[in-house]
This record gives structure tokens, C-alpha cells and sequence, in this order.
């Protein structure tokens, strides 16, 4: 998502509960305009991630009210559990966000210049958070409108063998990133040419079956060919 929105992202990092959060927190904060963390806002003890954004922006931690209404709706006639009062505290002078799927608001705010957003971690939560605040949320600030990005996913193609050819094509201003993952490779290329163009030139060199425009998976692109011809897929499984 950030990718598509224009936004260069430098790192993705993934830090076990503990103190090592608050030292990549701040590390990060000296390095990035935008700072996006994900977990650790559960209510259990080694979820503290809380704590560490507000030990980095050095703020308090303030209860908020009306996320903690929202939390107690959550468990309908049912009192929560005490534990669950420690994620309706939001770091001082931080906006919190609604979680409408689970107990973790999250929460967002400014610390010397770079905006931090914190977000729930199970992704169902994630996901809903994203579609009913982050994709506003990114839609009032800019990345890099003149750098559009295409994204297409890859199958049965080597990571080497895609970046031989992309070198072969690219015109010098053109960048690329690619992620393997499991059975395919999701590659996001950042041109001020038509990337429509290099995705086209793609499809011709490895085929229109292993080059799909897009994030999509194996599974995604067998079911919409099957609805798209009528056709019906039928498996069985014997027990021995």
C-alpha cells in the first residue's frame, strides 16, 4: 500500500516483545518521516509496544475514555478484564484510532518530525484498520506522485532470471524491488515511463501465465480464469 501511494519504504523490521522495540523505535524516528508499527498493543504484559512509542516521544501515558467504551462494548453484557484497561492508554498528545474488530485501538502522532502510526497486529484487525483510517490517512500526504508504481506478480520465474531482464530493459531511471514469496515474486517498479510498458514486455518474454498485473496469488488467478470460462475445479482425496 505504501509502495502504490508512492512512499519509498527504507525497512521492514521485526522486533520480539521486550526492550528492543523502544531501541528500534528511536532508532527509526532519527531515520524515517513516516514510522509504521504494527503489535504489541494487546493487553497482556509483554505487549508494550505502547510504552515504547511513549518512552521514544517521551510522553506520558494518558487513559483515554472513549477508547475504553469501545473496548467494554466489545465484550457486550460482560465486564472486561482488568487487563484489558491498559489498551485504552495512548501516549500523550497522540490521536487514538477505532479498532472496529477487536479490543486494541490504535494511535497516531507526531515525535520531532516524524509521523508514527501504531497498529494492531492480528490481521484481521490489521486489515480493517487499514481500509477505515491508514488509506485516508496516506490519501492527505504525498509520496512520490511523478514516481508512479506498477506491481505485478510473477510465477515460476527465478528471482535472478527476472532481474537479469529487468536490467535488459530499463532505461537507467527505472527502479525495481522484488519479494519472493513461497510460490511467486511480487515485483513493484517505480518508472516515469508507462510501466504499463515494462509490464507488457514482461508478459512477452516469460508469458501471460506467469506474469499477472498486480498482487495476486496462484489460487486468485486459477479462480478467475475458472469463472471467467464457466468451468468448475473438483478434487478428491482418497484415506489411504
Amino acid at each position: 500500500l505504501l509502495t502504490e501511494r508512492g512512499f519509498h519504504v527504507t525497512s521492514v523490521t521485526m522486533v520480539p516483545d521486550g526492550l528492543g522495540i523502544r531501541r528500534e523505535v528511536k532508532r527509526l524516528l532519527a531515520e524515517t518521516d513516516l514510522l509504521v508499527v504494527t503489535g504489541g498493543l494487546g493487553p497482556t504484559s509483554d505487549d508494550v509496544t505502547r510504552d515504547a512509542i511513549a518512552q521514544a516521544a517521551d510522553a506520558r501515558l494518558e487513559f483515554h475514555e472513549e477508547s475504553w467504551q469501545s473496548i467494554r462494548e466489545m465484550f457486550g453484557p460482560n465486564e472486561p478484564p482488568k487487563s484489558n484497561r491498559r489498551q485504552a492508554d495512548i501516549p500523550a498528545g497522540f490521536e487514538a484510532i477505532t479498532n472496529t474488530c477487536g479490543t486494541a485501538p490504535g494511535f497516531w502522532g507526531e515525535v520531532d518530525g516524524t509521523t508514527v502510526v501504531a497498529l494492531p497486529g492480528p490481521p484481521r484487525e490489521l486489515q480493517a484498520m487499514t481500509r477505515t483510517f491508514f488509506e485516508g490517512f496516506l490519501a492527505g500526504r504525498s509520496g512520490s506522485p511523478n514516481r508512479p508504481v506498477t506491481t505485478a506478480t510473477t510465477f515460476l520465474i527465478s528471482e535472478s532470471g527476472l532481474e537479469d531482464y529487468l536490467l535488459q530493459i530499463a532505461d537507467g531511471s527505472d527502479e525495481w524491488h522484488t519479494r519472493a514469496e513461497g510460490d511467486r515474486i511480487v515485483v513493484d517498479i517505480e518508472s516515469s515511463r508507462d510501466g504499463g510498458r515494462v509490464l507488457d514486455l514482461l508478459s512477452r518474454k516469460f508469458g501471460r501465465m506467469c506474469v499477472r498485473a498486480g498482487e495476486t496469488s496462484a489460487c486468485q488467478a486459477l479462480s478467475a480464469a475458472l469463472l471467467k470460462s464457466g468451468l468448475r475445479l473438483v478434487c478428491a482425496e482418497s484415506c489411504t
